[in-house]
């Protein structure tokens, strides 16, 4: 049986290969980093300094040859203040134990270690060994014999040195001078086998550098080569699985157009999307055959939907205007009776005026006409404005944008409610952010907008209070705010104060705050009402910048 993996264990199988693959090139290559830098370090930090310690033993060896190669006795006697300082088996057990240490640095089966034991072995043998005092047991040297028989113990070479030195010392001091020369001529045939086989370890020492050195690079080489033949595989690797990822995917786009055309509602030329993944089992597939049936079943709704809604469009439409007229009607209705009861006394009063000959009471007729007539006159004037507001409200045009300086034009709008202000004792604080600048927008619009939250704000406060305008720059847009210290909104009024005809107020229309949120929204930005800590109302009024 034939399993078929689904299309996102065959993506994770070609990363996993992918990788494995870098992975692996790049575990080798850490390896051989590390090898390289353990090289580098064998030789920086333990070659190095050994063969410079080697180098300084052989030029004081050097010095103290020659110093003791002289003939006269004045640079005999001279020997005296500075040869007790020089002990050339101190250094070289010191540069011993630096090559055990640097030998036990490295695996057992590596060559280098072989090397470096080898040279602690000679030096140890140089150190510790007894061919010396077995060469000056035959001399026939008095002097000679008497430091070896003053000093039976110094079988070593480093113990028969330091005999011989202090024997040489001695005759110095007590200015023997014939048996210093003796006592000089051993040690300076010691200083001679000394520096021949410091030479000798020196020169292993920088062949063993060498040897590292040819063994990083060729190191060094064979990685390059395997890394640069791994990376072309890995990468190989990786455009197959990228090609074969993007072969299994490609059908995604033939589905994707189709998504974006049934969320667009172009359910018109709808073409199934499945039959362009026919005989796939997984679950591109499927979820072809499944996106076919789901814009079958949306294409029937959508039929539906539109007949529906067009039908909801004209109950809508009607029930608005029904809405409309009964709210015009009742807004009316008061002030058409107040206008009739008083056009009627108005008559009575002209019927009365024609009737008296009395100027006393035809001058209290004619005041009392007046009275009425003004009345009737104001009357018509709040029919007016309620016609107007209501057709603000239907009919506002989209904002006439010019570049405005909103901080001035705020300022030039408190100061027209300057008069306002100061007859409700309200007290001004502005606050503007010099950032704001100059924007784009309606200048009627926004001053209606502002003029509308203000007034709104001074109505808030019948005592009086303290009412705070301010402007923010905030990104790519600018918070106008209107705080007053009033008695604040409920909250269950505030859910529902930018709905068309609500109003708390007794002679209120409702539009005043649904006009400013259609302003507000015409220039990119929106209003909000926020209670304020303690007690009062902050309206933000947002545009975009």
């Amino acid at each position: 049986m034939r399993v078929r993996l689904s299309v996102s264990a065959r993506v994770f199988l070609g990363f996993l290969a992918i990788i494995v693959a870098f992975g692996s090139v790049g575990l080798y290559a850490l390896d051989r980093m590390q090898l390289l830098r353990k090289n580098v370090g064998l030789v920086r930090k333990g070659v190095l300094p050994l063969t410079a310690d080697l180098a300084a033993l052989l030029r004081d060896i050097k010095v103290y040859e020659e110093e003791l190669g002289a003939r006269s006795d004045r640079d005999l006697v001279r020997l005296k203040s500075y040869f007790p300082s020089f002990r050339p088996f101190e250094a070289l057990v010191r540069i011993q134990a630096r090559i055990e240490a640097l030998a036990t640095q490295l695996s057992e089966e590596a060559p280098e270690r072989a090397l470096l034991a080898e040279l602690g072995l000679r030096l140890g043998r140089l150190v510790t060994g007894s061919e010396f005092r077995s060469s000056l047991e035959s001399s026939a040297n008095s002097d000679v014999a008497r430091v070896l028989f003053e000093a039976p113990e110094a079988r070593e070479n480093r113990a028969l040195f330091d005999a011989l030195a202090r024997g040489f010392m001695a005759s110095l001091h007590t200015e023997r001078l014939e048996a210093a020369r003796a006592l000089e001529d051993e040690l300076l045939a010691i200083l001679r086998r000394l520096r021949n086989e410091v030479a000798e370890v020196r020169r292993e020492a920088r062949r063993l550098m060498a040897h590292i050195e040819r063994t990083a690079e060729s190191t060094e080489a064979r990685a390059q080569l395997v890394i640069s033949v791994a990376t072309g595989i890995a990468l190989l690797i990786a455009l197959s699985v990228v090609i074969w990822v993007a072969f299994s995917l490609r059908p995604l786009q033939r589905v994707r157009e189709a998504v974006r055309r049934a969320g667009a509602g172009d359910f018109a030329a709808f073409e199934p999307v499945a039959v362009e993944v026919r005989g796939r089992g997984d679950e591109i597939g499927e979820l072809a055959a499944e996106f076919d049936r789901m814009a079958e079943s949306l294409a029937e709704r959508d039929h539906k939907l539109a007949r529906q809604g067009e039908a909801l469009v004209r109950s809508e439409r009607l029930a608005t205007i029904g809405r409309m007229s009964s709210q015009i009607a009742h807004e009316i209705r008061n002030p058409l009776s107040s206008i009739g009861l008083n056009t009627e006394l108005l008559e009575d009063e002209i019927q009365a005026l024609g009737r008296e000959s009395d100027p006393t009471i035809k001058a209290r007729h004619l005041e009392e006409s007046r009275a009425l007539g003004a009345a009737i006159r104001q009357e018509i004037d709040r029919l007016r404005d309620v016609t107007e507001q209501y057709l603000r409200f239907a009919r506002l045009p989209s904002p006439a944008r010019r570049p405005e300086e909103l901080n001035a034009l705020l300022r030039d709008v408190l100061a027209f409610t300057g008069g306002e202000l100061a007859s409700t004792h309200v007290v001004l604080e502005e606050r503007y952010d010099d950032a704001v600048g100059t924007l784009a927008l309606d200048e009627a619009q926004i001053r209606q907008a502002v003029l509308n939250l203000v007034r709104n704000a001074i109505e808030a406060m019948p005592g009086g209070g303290r009412l705070t305008v301010s402007t923010r720059r905030d990104g790519d847009q600018v918070r106008i705010a209107v705080e007053d210290t009033g008695s604040g909104v409920p909250d269950d009024v505030r859910e529902r104060i930018f709905d068309p005809f609500f109003s708390t107020k007794a002679s209120g229309t409702g539009l005043g705050l649904p006009l400013v949120l259609e302003i507000a929204q015409a220039h990119g930005g929106t209003v909000v009402c926020e209670p304020v800590a303690g007690a009062g109302t902050r309206f933000v009024l947002t545009l975009a910048a």
